[in-house]
């Protein structure tokens, strides 16, 4: 985590292509898949040696969180080594000139995601691009 610096990015897969390439790179004896589909339909953003899922989420409201937490308690049913990823976009500006404060919720629910699920979180400062 303390490595990976994203860029600028636009959305969740610009975040999840830089993620690819950075553990490629810092990692290149593992198996790295992007989008990989479960048995149940459901599409895992990061799978590492069919073993390890990361799952990204770039939230713009407690909503995205929320719904976070649901993918989150399906996928651990099938993977236990599961990581929630998510890109603490506070700081940048939303469409109305107000700026976008998402911090508080994102710890709200890091928490609420260990306890329930398990499940660890790694909370990535980035910065959004038009």
């Amino acid at each position: 985590k303390a490595e990976f610096q994203p860029e600028n990015i636009k959305d969740e897969k610009e975040l999840q292509s830089q993620l690819t390439i950075f553990i490629k790179a810092k990692f290149p004896e593992l198996k790295i898949e992007r989008e990989v589909i479960t048995k149940s339909k459901n599409e895992l953003d990061i799978v590492i040696d069919d073993n390890l899922v990361l799952e990204l989420k770039v939230p713009k409201n407690r909503t995205h969180l929320r719904n976070l937490s649901a993918q989150l308690e399906e996928y651990a049913e099938e993977y236990p080594n599961l990581c929630a990823v998510i890109a603490d976009t506070s700081g940048n500006p939303l469409p109305d000139g107000k700026t976008l404060d998402i911090t508080e919720e994102i710890n709200e629910y890091t928490d609420k995601y260990q306890r329930k699920y398990k499940v660890p979180s790694i909370v990535l400062n980035v910065r959004m691009r038009a």
